[in-house]
């Protein structure tokens, strides 16, 4: 019976420390019901890293920061991260290290579009089985 008391406690508390990466309180997400209005080209990323609203709050700071990223959205169920991106100002490898330096080095970029984001999307890495799960 104390087992069973002490896993419920432990996961309980789990439950509510997140992930670890909250500070103090997670920002409130502004939710964009319209995502790239402007028809810019989109990349992909595939994120392990994300779980919870903390992880959500994490890489929502970490994008708002990147150099050319004008629109994103974050999908927790999926573990990924659609960006829309400024062609003068957006590298991939920059948006790699930026996520990889704030706590997710799993990222990866799965899609890369060719153009703008109606253009026909072109795979630049195939996730292993480990990697999707």
């Amino acid at each position: 019976m104390r087992t069973i008391i002490g896993l419920a406690i432990c996961f309980s508390t789990l439950l509510h420390l997140g992930c670890g990466q909250q500070t103090a309180e997670i920002p409130a997400v502004e939710i964009n019901t319209v995502f790239n209005e402007a028809g810019l080209p989109t990349t992909e990323l595939n994120v392990p890293g994300l779980h919870c609203e903390a992880c959500q709050a994490r890489a929502t700071e970490l994008l708002e920061t990147a150099d050319g990223v004008e629109d994103f959205n974050i999908d927790l169920s999926s573990k990924t991260v659609i960006i829309a991106y400024n062609t003068d100002s957006f590298d991939n490898d920059s948006l790699i290290k930026i996520f990889n330096d704030g706590n997710f080095p799993e990222a990866l970029i799965v899609v890369k579009s060719v153009g703008k984001s109606s253009s026909p999307l072109e795979v630049i890495e195939e996730p292993t089985a480990e990697e999707a799960n």
